[in-house]
């Protein structure tokens, strides 16, 4: 999922659909005849593999085939209803959040708060073009205070350090903030400040969302 860019924060592919395929499909490989005489009341189907390995005289492929049935039944169920729905989710723009919020942190943009101990590792699921896409913004952002076209408040600020510092390492965040600027990085040089600041605030929510 994470090679194939497939956004699924909660796991809930691997979770539920995998691990409920194995469920249902399991039961038609590894079920025996005594289990399902007490569970449902009848004992000529078995599992496949209980049936091979036990020399059952059972209908080997009946349960299997019923529990691969039911299988595709309930993912079918579930995108025949559900597509549509994402699909109009996604036209509006309310499928996800944007580039932005994500950046500052759905504790923050989204529920109104923050975790207080803000993290000190090492941005672990982040690939290497998505540090140095993330590195980029979040330099940008300690440069000019803005957010994408957002000016953050000194609050806001802090919660995104500590938000950055969870994802980068306190070590890059650091040496982004205070890191020496160069002649043509230098707002305070007033013939390159408004050339820079103006490359820097270009970038905004757009940009980043296209990278």
């Amino acid at each position: 999922l994470v090679r194939w860019r497939v956004d699924d924060a909660v796991n809930a592919i691997p979770v539920h659909m995998f691990c409920g395929a194995w469920g249902l499909i399991s039961v038609g490989l590894l079920a025996s005849p005594t289990r399902m005489q007490q569970a449902y009341g009848v004992s000529d189907h078995a599992g496949l593999l209980y049936g091979i390995f036990n020399d059952a005289d059972t209908k080997l492929f009946h349960l299997l085939g019923a529990q691969c049935v039911g299988t595709i039944f309930v993912m079918g169920w579930v995108l025949l209803f559900m597509l549509p729905f994402f699909c109009i989710l996604a036209s509006q723009g309310l499928f996800r959040s944007s580039a932005k919020d994500e950046v500052l942190g759905l504790d923050k943009s989204f529920h109104g708060g923050i975790h207080p101990g803000g993290g000190d590792g090492g941005g672990g699921f982040l690939d290497e073009q998505q540090r140095t896409i993330y590195q980029t913004l979040v330099d940008q952002t300690l440069h000019t205070g803005k957010l994408g076209t957002k000016q953050l408040t000194p609050q806001e600020m802090e919660e995104f350090r500590d938000r950055a510092k969870g994802m980068l390492g306190g070590e890059r965040i650091a040496r982004g903030q205070d890191a020496t600027l160069t002649d043509d990085e230098d707002p305070s040089n007033s013939t390159n400040g408004s050339k820079a600041r103006n490359e820097r605030r270009s970038g905004g929510d757009e940009g980043y969302a296209q990278q």
